[in-house]
């Protein structure tokens, strides 16, 4: 009767190491592909020296009619200590790949964040040159880029009340209107101004100026 349940104690022992050596040598087909290699590289080891382990015990102790109680006893024991080190190396494999895992997904969240960031910038800017355009009677954006914005802008000329000049000027057609482009130049990464620029006078007589607002 002795032999008989240690007959059977070691039969379920061996049938449990052989199934979480299985388990092992088929978990990475059954990883979805987002874990990283790292944790697959690291399970095919385990799983390759699991297998290697479990096969080696079988081979060695599969003659069991031939062994004494006190042999099967030992055995038995042997096969629960190995069964207990198999069932600890797959909870720290389980625990690798949970932390793989959870790097990753942090990865994703730091880029969606990196990306919310930088529409934030770029609605940021649409709305200074919404604010600049309300603000000012004649001033159009027609260009900008990371850090520069271009703007169109038309300033009105009163018409000469001196009579000397009347009669200099009396054959010249006096314009009422002049357009400029104005560079503005904002921080990078930021809306803070750095510098306006009055690039050049769209007229009849080119002027350039420039106006640094910070040093």
């Amino acid at each position: 009767m002795f032999l008989t349940f240690s007959c059977l104690q070691y039969f379920s022992s061996s049938s449990r190491i052989k199934q979480l050596s299985r388990i092992h040598t088929c978990a990475s087909e059954d990883l979805p592909k987002t874990v990283p290699l790292e944790s697959d590289d690291l399970l095919k080891d385990c799983a390759v020296c699991l297998e290697s382990r479990v096969q080696q015990i079988i081979d060695e102790y599969s003659d069991v009619g031939f062994l004494t109680i006190e042999d099967l006893d030992a055995y038995v024991e042997r096969l629960k200590d190995e069964l207990k080190e198999v069932e600890a190396e797959n909870a720290n494999i389980s625990g690798a790949i949970e932390i793989l895992e959870l790097d990753s997904q942090i990865e994703k969240n730091q880029m969606i964040l990196k990306s919310l960031q930088d529409l934030d910038v770029i609605f940021k800017r649409f709305d200074t040159i919404e604010q600049i355009e309300d603000a000012f009677t004649g001033l159009k954006v027609f260009e900008f880029d990371r850090n520069c914005v271009r703007l169109s802008l038309k300033t009105y000329i009163p018409k000469s009340e001196h009579s000397h000049c009347q009669q200099h000027f009396e054959n010249i057609p006096e314009p009422s209107e002049m357009d400029h482009e104005v560079l503005v130049e904002i921080m990078d990464g930021t809306m803070e101004l750095k510098n306006v620029e009055v690039l050049k006078h769209l007229g009849p007589k080119p002027v350039v100026n420039l106006f640094p607002i910070l040093s």
